[in-house]
């Protein structure tokens, strides 16, 4: 019978493999959630939003510090298309 002197590789710990794996699954879950939800927000220069409130087309306007998301009306349905600027 012939002695093999070969050594083994150690086989690698489950919680190693676990640990290298969550981090993966949470980013491929983040870009899921990130890019497959969510209405599109269109940005539009600062001169058109004035220009579509000046023509009362604006339902609702929310003015933060740096950012004016506003929703214009429509007709057809109750939900108007969203832009920032």
């Amino acid at each position: 019978m012939p002695i093999n002197d070969k050594p083994r590789r150690p086989r690698p710990n489950p919680l190693s493999i676990i640990f290298l794996l969550l981090p993966v699954g949470l980013l491929i879950l983040n870009l899921v959630f990130t890019f497959g939800n969510g209405p599109r927000v269109a940005k539009v220069p600062y001169s058109f939003f004035i220009k579509q409130v000046q023509d009362e087309q604006v339902a609702r306007v929310s003015v933060g510090q740096n950012l004016i998301r506003y929703q214009l009306k429509d007709s057809e349905s109750e939900q108007g298309q969203v832009q920032e600027t």
